[in-house]
């Protein structure tokens, strides 16, 4: 319940050297720091010693933090059921209310709008726990693969053993949501909305999820597997199929072949082959897939190419793609002075000219010490001012009348997403 400053602060008072800058490493050894000090207490009992540390450190936190009120788990569980009903939210998060409360006390602000909405959006009591069951157990899995860094393999373990749980019942429900499907259940326009609420479009994601930790521990055969299955269903989650495409076609280049059975095939080279056309169906079926989204058709076309030339497919059979090339971008060279650090670190000048790319990518022909940037000579700021590279490029644009901004293309990116999704 501290604060960052205020846990820092704690560990400073009991003295505690910890290399980590987040709660969780500080929180780790003041814990270890409890468990492991011994006090001299002669007449004490070991266990009242231990007692009286933690009482120690607890008395240190409410001196920061108040009196503390601890929420009955009930009422707790009841405003956060009433919160995935009322707001139909989709995800699980320990803040579910928070926007309530900010909302509430005009520190946030909405605009007005009109609420038109069924009432039956979950079928049955059972559909709705179950739902949020599913919910939580995805959030776990956010917590571990999202939030934590990265995930040790006890914990990918972890969620590998969830996926596996929740398989069955998201087998069985898919089946009931085909058969709704195909009796036309829904009213129209309903089913995909109503959808989302179901546990298996919850299920879904976690199986997703559950291909990181099968890549990770090179189960490939299993990981193709739930693609296959994932990729058979069209009712959940159709915005990421074409990832879906991406992996099962690089799986099938490259591991599938070793992990299968030859069914006569005489030699290695024939087994490769054979998966090959297989990943290059793969890729035709995500293009040819009206829910794979465009953002996924050029690696699949990439993908294509390098395939039909591994296979020597004959050139009138082979996909032509050239209608679809992007016009070549246009180059600007920029020149600059190098300030080149000599072995016993005192600075030199190159003045070797080098060509830089609307990217901001350096290329020399001098070598350069691997990790360390390169510095320029800042002729804005006059003599003796360095700069690195992309401050070198921004220089030379205002320059010439522009303003700009480095971000690795990520501002481009963005607009671009936003205008295909």
């Amino acid at each position: 319940m501290l604060l960052l400053d205020e846990l820092k602060g704690l560990a400073k008072e009991a003295k505690i050297q910890v290399q980590g800058k987040n709660k969780t490493e500080l929180l780790n050894a003041l814990r270890q720091s409890s468990q492991s000090q011994t006090g001299l207490d002669w007449n004490g009992e070991k266990g009242e010693a231990a007692a009286n540390r933690d009482a120690h450190f607890t008395r240190k936190i409410l001196e920061r933090t108040g009196d503390c009120i601890r929420l009955s788990p009930a009422p707790l569980k009841l405003f956060e059921r009433v919160h995935l009903v009322f707001y139909r939210s989709t995800e699980w998060t320990e803040k579910s209310l928070t926007m309530i409360v900010l909302a509430k006390i005009s520190r946030r602000n909405f605009p007005e709008y009109i609420v038109s909405r069924s009432s039956a959006i979950f079928p049955s009591r059972a559909t709705l726990l179950e739902f949020e069951a599913a919910l939580r157990i995805q959030f776990q899995i956010d917590n571990i693969l999202e939030f934590n860094g990265s995930p040790t393999l006890e914990k990918l373990q972890t969620i590998k053993d969830l996926c596996e749980k929740v398989y069955p019942r998201w087998k069985a429900l898919l089946e009931q949501e085909q058969w709704k499907e195909e009796e036309h259940v829904y009213e129209s326009g309903e089913g995909a909305y109503l959808r989302r609420f179901s546990p298996a479009w919850v299920y879904t994601r976690i199986i997703y999820k559950g291909l990181y930790p099968l890549a990770r521990f090179k189960e490939y055969k299993r990981e193709h597997e739930l693609l296959t299955e994932l990729l058979n269903q069209r009712l959940f989650h159709p915005a990421r199929r074409g990832a879906w495409y991406q992996r099962k076609a690089l799986l099938e280049e490259h591991y599938m072949w070793a992990l299968t059975p030859w069914n006569g095939r005489s030699s290695e080279e024939a087994q490769k082959k054979y998966w090959k056309r297989i990943a290059l169906r793969t890729c035709e079926e995500g293009l040819e897939d009206p829910d794979c989204h465009l953002i996924y058709h050029y690696d699949l076309q990439k993908r294509i190419i390098k395939l039909e030339r591994a296979l020597k497919v004959v050139k009138r059979e082979q996909h032509d793609f050239g209608h679809l090339l992007l016009m070549k971008p246009e180059e600007r060279v920029i020149y600059g002075i190098r300030v080149e650090k000599r072995e016993e670190d005192s600075p030199g000048r190159n003045g070797s000219k080098v060509k830089v790319n609307d990217d901001m990518t350096a290329f020399s022909s001098s070598s350069s010490k691997r990790g360390r940037p390169t510095m320029w000579i800042d002729e804005r700021e006059g003599e003796g001012a360095e700069c690195r590279v992309e401050s070198m490029c921004l220089n030379w644009y205002r320059d010439h009348g522009w303003k700009g901004y480095h971000s690795e293309g990520g501002i481009v990116r963005t607009l671009v997403s936003s205008t295909l999704l």
